[in-house]
């Protein structure tokens, strides 16, 4: 019973770590949170005006 158990966690150390690097790339490919929820036809100052209070402002 032990050797089952043992076998099934070592089997699900690597399924996690494949799913973590999937979501990663995934997550990476998808862009900035704040191109997601702009729309086309937002100006500039809107778009700021969203990422400041998300802390998505980066320093020049």
């Amino acid at each position: 019973m032990w050797k089952y158990v043992v076998k099934k966690l070592l089997l699900a150390i690597p399924v996690l770590l494949g799913i973590t690097i999937i979501d990663y790339v995934i997550m990476s490919l998808a862009g900035s949170p704040l191109d997601m929820m702009v729309g086309p036809r937002m100006t500039e100052g809107a778009v700021a005006a969203r990422a400041a209070p998300r802390g998505l402002v980066q320093p020049n």
